[in-house]
């Protein structure tokens, strides 16, 4: 007996997983504001220098009464009927009111959206390491979302929340683009699209301890009430026999023992692994917020551009829970994140006059690439075991948001040479595309719990590779089952 064999008379996705479920899809739906809101927060607002009072004087005693637009035609500049190019470089004057400032705001709006990206980078990482000692009912709206998700589905029916939280969010950013239509102002936007994330506290009470943490750590009076819990709401027969035979199959020696990050990097087979899965999850980030934040540089309505964007993930992400298990993770990752890139180069060099051509590049590359990231948070899930996966996700997450963080940066090399930023990003996609073919393929394997079984996987797989005989110990092993918590 294992808890995936308890998930298929719990219910692999039953009306308790769902429940849950919907509440982390409203929470993905305005977790855009956090994260990509500043595209609207710190839009650079229509603005000129201000004209001397001493030149006013000039141009009206020459001309006599000047309106205001004439004299802003001088100073970009403005052909009187002498036939003379007169330009305004008397002086230049900057005015800061109410913490606007329009002469800089180009150059400090990329630091800006960096620091926000740090923020959420640290705190990621922070909540992470609570997790080692609290568990994720203390963190149920940290980067564990994905992974509360998916502990509680079974394997047959876990592709169906990875794609959909990602859905979603895409949703978010249509959202997003509608407020900031309707509300010019970033103060007042950022207030009404901020205010729904105080009633999120709320579902505090709504998320479980993690089941299979609580049996990894022999807590199993915790875990016996949870399981009881999903079973009456599923309207499940549970015998407490059964119950009673996955604990006594699943003791283990080292339950009460406690992980650090280092086991990501005890041998060389895991530094390998979770240096190619931080490294992938790093470009795709660059890549996704990259289109993301530039969506005013590719020309035409900066809101169609945004909603666009956003609403290219529904279709790639719905086409993906239904592909995904036919594909494998890992042909599924490589070939959406090689062409991703390939579109985001495509559409850095496509004019932006042709609005209409480059927006189709950068939409379906964006879906592609955002196809690619829920894969790959689903992949990076089943490839650590239990006690340690919280920290192999929180780790790649950390260092993907570097890849975010320094976007912005990238971004700004788009004012020297405009294709720039989309080249880079996508030729770090088509790179690292190839990385994730080294990585053991985890379709139809049930979650790993130990440490052991782990480096077991690492060993027989190098490289992405299996063979003929390892093969057929593995098929054994999943059938026996070596732990009885996978």
């Amino acid at each position: 007996m294992n808890f995936d064999d308890l998930l298929k008379i719990l219910g692999e996705l039953g009306t308790y997983q769902r429940q849950r479920y919907v509440l982390l899809c409203i929470v993905a739906v305005y977790s855009v504001t956090s994260t990509v809101g500043i595209v609207f927060y710190g839009i650079e607002p229509n603005h000129h220098c201000k004209i001397p009072s001493a030149y006013v004087d000039v141009v009206t005693s020459k001309y006599g009464n000047v309106s205001q637009e004439d004299l802003l035609n001088l100073t970009i500049p403005y052909t009187d009927k002498e036939g003379v190019i007169t330009r305004l470089v008397h002086q230049v004057q900057h005015r800061v009111q109410k913490g606007e400032c329009t002469a800089l705001a180009s150059m400090s709006r990329p630091s800006c959206q960096s620091l926000i990206l740090v923020v959420r980078m640290h705190g990621k990482s922070v909540l992470a390491i609570q997790f080692s000692f609290l568990g994720n009912y203390y963190l149920c709206f940290s980067p564990a979302g994905c992974l509360t998700a998916l502990e509680l589905v079974g394997v047959s029916r876990r592709r169906i929340p990875a794609m959909g939280k990602g859905i979603f969010f895409g949703l978010g950013h249509v959202v997003m683009a509608a407020e900031a239509y309707f509300v010019r102002n970033w103060r007042h936007l950022a207030l009404v699209a901020n205010t729904p994330g105080v009633l999120f506290v709320c579902f505090w009470w709504f998320f479980p301890e993690s089941v299979r943490w609580l049996l990894a750590r022999g807590r199993h009076e915790e875990a016996e009430v949870i399981i009881k819990r999903v079973a009456k709401v599923n309207k499940a027969k549970l015998e407490q026999e059964t119950v009673d035979r996955l604990f006594k199959e699943g003791e283990e020696d080292h339950r009460g023992a406690t992980y650090t990050h280092i086991e990501l990097f005890r041998t060389w087979r895991r530094a390998f692994i979770t240096s190619i899965m931080a490294l992938i999850w790093m470009v795709n980030m660059m890549c996704y917020y990259g289109l993301t934040l530039n969506a005013k540089g590719l020309g035409g309505s900066l809101y169609l551009s945004f909603a666009l964007l956003g609403a290219a993930d529904i279709p790639g992400l719905l086409a993906a829970a239904f592909c995904i298990d036919k594909l494998g993770r890992r042909k599924t990752i490589f070939g959406t994140i090689c062409l991703g890139g390939s579109l985001c180069i495509a559409s850095g060099l496509i004019p932006t006059s042709m609005f209409y051509l480059t927006i189709a590049c950068a939409a379906l590359g964006k879906m592609l690439i955002t196809l690619s990231k829920a894969v790959l948070s689903m992949f990076l899930v089943e490839s650590y075991p239990t006690v340690i996966r919280h920290m192999g996700l929180s780790f790649c997450s950390s260092v993907a948001r570097l890849g975010a963080v320094i976007t912005p940066q990238i971004l700004f090399l788009g004012r020297v040479y405009r294709p720039l930023p989309f080249i880079i990003w996508g030729a770090l996609a088509i790179c690292t595309g190839f990385l994730i073919l080294l990585v053991p393929e985890t379709l139809n394997k049930p979650l790993l719990q130990t440490v052991e079984e782990w480096d077991v996987v690492l060993d027989r797989k190098i490289l992405g590779c299996t063979s003929k005989k390892d093969g057929n110990e593995a098929r054994d092993t999943t059938t026996t089952g070596e732990s009885s918590y996978l």
